[in-house]
């Protein structure tokens, strides 16, 4: 199996306080693939995220495990970094791709064996969708049971075009606690021409974009006259982070 320029991890299941807090659930094997030729603005944006999300994960996820997603992610590897560092939870996992040829099966199991296992007593999901097909790891989510553990905190970073496809999806239809950072237009775009191979001069020049705020969703299941509906907390800048006076996950 090849991995690209990206961190390429099967699985890895990293203890960050305590080594017997969970089982290994299956066999386990980590590796980080040539990170080669990353720019600085795509680091930048992935520590300020990881810092967002670091913060977000120990106030609401404080001695959980936390299970992160992505596919052929430039981002997540710094996300993954900061996270590996600051979260103060029990375990970390990182599932690189749900919907891997090679190794489907053995993914959604792991899933499954995690949220089933008897000391998994609380849990959150990060999903990386900026370079991934989100109709592929939603239905891959629907395979491994996500929609019978309604506790289950599940975080998505990705864009405006996959906000209302994934929050309305079927397979978050029982989960209580949502939120979703969209990411700036013009960020996504920098990212998307960032990670296809370029040769100075002609690769794209740094414009900034990583630094523009994103928008923060969630989604309600009444607030829409008695109907599910989505809702959002406004815009956060990347090196604030979450405001202050606003409650995430309401009643997590």
């Amino acid at each position: 199996m090849k991995f690209g320029n990206y961190m390429a991890w099967i699985l890895l299941i990293h203890s960050l306080i305590d080594a017997t807090m969970i089982e290994p659930v299956t066999s386990l094997k980590s590796g980080i693939a040539n990170i080669e030729d990353q720019n600085d603005g795509i680091e930048e944006l992935g520590n300020l995220l990881g810092q967002m999300l670091v913060k977000i994960t120990n106030k609401y996820l404080f001695g959980c495990n936390l299970v992160t997603v992505g596919t052929n992610s430039t981002l997540l590897p710094f996300i993954a970094k900061a996270l590996f560092r600051g979260f103060q939870g029990s375990v970390l996992v990182e599932v690189s791709s749900l919907m891997s040829v090679n190794i489907p099966r053995i993914n959604i199991q792991t899933l499954k064996n995690l949220w089933n296992h008897p000391k998994d007593t609380c849990r959150g999901l990060l999903i990386d969708l900026t370079t991934a097909d989100s109709f592929a790891v939603l239905s891959s989510l629907e395979v491994a049971d996500l929609w019978l553990q309604p506790k289950t905190i599940v975080i998505f970073v990705g864009g405006s075009k996959d906000l209302e496809k994934t929050l309305y999806h079927k397979t978050l239809r029982n989960i209580h606690h949502t939120l979703y950072l969209s990411l700036h237009e013009d960020t996504l775009r920098y990212l998307t021409n960032k990670q296809k191979r370029c040769i100075l001069p002609r690769c794209p020049k740094d414009t900034g974009a990583w630094r523009y705020p994103l928008k923060a969703f969630w989604r309600c299941h009444y607030c829409n006259n008695g109907e599910m509906g989505i809702e959002t907390y406004g815009h956060w800048n990347m090196d604030s982070g979450v405001p202050e006076k606003v409650h995430l996950f309401h009643g997590a």
